[in-house]
């Protein structure tokens, strides 16, 4: 009887030495896939920091390049109206050139005519 009861403690021993063994193998294998998530968070974290930081980098180029649209509609607007100034003066010049021509013709017309009455 004595034997079957330090059979039975043994095999209990045995048994509970394997659940332990068993149990920190798991615990061991646990660490081991947490320490791989851990590092794949942290992995998806800097590229979110790098995706963070490029989506800012690309906000700021487009508010430059929309401040710079904006410089350059505004000096586009700037040169439309010089130019539709210097377009109204050279109508005016061409006008007046017009003018000009027409009375040096009608003088000359006159001054042929005033020849053609005076006597030689």
């Amino acid at each position: 009887m004595e034997r079957l009861r330090q059979e039975k403690e043994r095999l209990l021993a045995e048994e509970a030495a394997a659940t332990a063994a068993a149990i920190e193998a798991l615990k061991k294998a646990h660490r081991e896939e947490m320490n791989k998530e851990l590092g794949r968070t942290r992995s998806f974290q800097q590229c979110g920091s790098v995706s963070d930081a490029l989506q800012k980098q690309h906000q700021l180029d487009v508010d430059s390049l929309k401040r710079e649209l904006q410089v350059l509609s505004e000096q586009y607007s700037q040169k439309c109206l010089e130019i539709g100034q210097l377009t109204e003066k050279a109508e005016e010049r061409e006008q007046t050139l017009q003018r000009c021509q027409q009375e040096g013709k009608q003088l000359l017309r006159k001054n042929q005519a005033r020849e053609g009455l005076s006597c030689p």
